[in-house]
């Protein structure tokens, strides 16, 4: 059975095993990094220009091997779903792995919660792009499945350290 972490819930944070020698900070790091790049990046793809999505598609799909079949199958119909999902599951997972206060996720989850429907109707300024709200669905989902599988995995990761810590092998 999977249980699937709420990000509003009053648990405590999965805690991970001091390494000697590295302050907490220094381990968060990278992961505020990648969240901040990931952010960056979230932006850049979502509030470009149709014509500048559409020579990224192109420029992409020269470089892929397999286009024509994918061309034949119709395989990119729903790609602009996939794309914001993927984004936002980033987002997701890298917050969780960035901030792992209970206080610090609610703000970092209540202003991700509210960037999907804040692009999309940036969107609608951006030449040749309109706003969804199956967009902003896919954003809320993809942010929950990426927050919610990397919750599991951190928890699972972090008892087990707390198990191996105490001698209980």
């Amino acid at each position: 059975m999977f249980a699937f972490f709420s990000p509003f819930a009053d648990g405590a944070a999965p805690t991970c095993a001091a390494q000697p020698g590295r302050s907490s900070a220094r381990r968060l790091h990278p992961w505020r990094t990648g969240f901040t790049l990931a952010l960056a990046l979230t932006l850049v793809l979502l509030l470009l220009p149709a014509p500048a999505v559409l020579a990224l598609k192109i420029w992409i799909v020269s470089w892929w091997p397999s286009a024509q079949t994918l061309t034949h199958m119709d395989a990119s119909a729903h790609a602009d779903k996939w794309l914001h999902g993927s984004l936002f599951a980033l987002l997701g997972a890298l917050g969780m792995a960035a901030w792992r206060r209970p206080g610090q996720r609610r703000w970092l989850w209540l202003g991700l919660l509210l960037l999907a429907p804040t692009t999309e109707l940036l969107q609608q300024w951006s030449p040749g792009r309109s706003a969804s709200w199956g967009d902003a669905l896919a954003d809320w989902l993809g942010l929950y499945v990426g927050g919610s599988l990397l919750w599991q995995g951190l928890s699972r990761w972090a008892g087990a350290g707390e198990v191996t810590a105490k001698g209980k092998t």
